[in-house]
C-alpha cells in the first residue's frame, strides 16, 4: 500500500525501490502518490532503483522499449538520489551467437 511505502520512507532504513512494483500499486489502487514517489526516489536511503515495465497486474520485467509510451514515473527519475544505482530489470534478449 502507499501507506507501507510511507512507513518505509520514515523508517530510515536503506532500500531498493522497484518502480514496476509501484506501477502495480498505482494500477490496483487507481491512484498515484506523486509526492511520496518523489521523496522515495530522492531519499539518501534509496540505494538502488529498479526499472522495468508491466501492465499493472504482475511483475513482468518487461523492457522499457517504447519511447512514445514511457511509464508514468519516468519524469520523476530526474529527482533520484544521485548516489543510487539505477538499472533495468527488463527481460533482455541474448543474441543467439552468444548462446553457442
Amino acid at each position: 500500500t502507499w501507506q507501507e511505502y510511507q512507513q518505509l520512507l520514515e523508517s530510515g532504513v536503506n532500500y531498493a525501490l522497484d518502480l514496476s512494483h509501484l506501477n502495480i500499486l498505482a494500477v490496483q489502487s487507481n491512484h498515484v502518490e506523486w509526492s511520496l514517489v518523489h521523496e522515495l526516489l530522492s531519499s539518501p536511503h534509496c540505494l538502488e532503483i529498479h526499472l522495468s515495465d508491466n501492465h499493472g497486474y504482475a511483475d513482468q520485467h518487461l523492457p522499457l522499449s517504447n519511447p512514445h509510451a514511457l511509464p508514468w514515473w519516468w519524469s520523476l527519475l530526474s529527482s533520484a538520489n544521485p548516489q543510487a544505482t539505477i538499472f533495468s530489470e527488463g527481460r533482455q534478449r541474448v543474441p543467439s551467437v552468444m548462446m553457442t
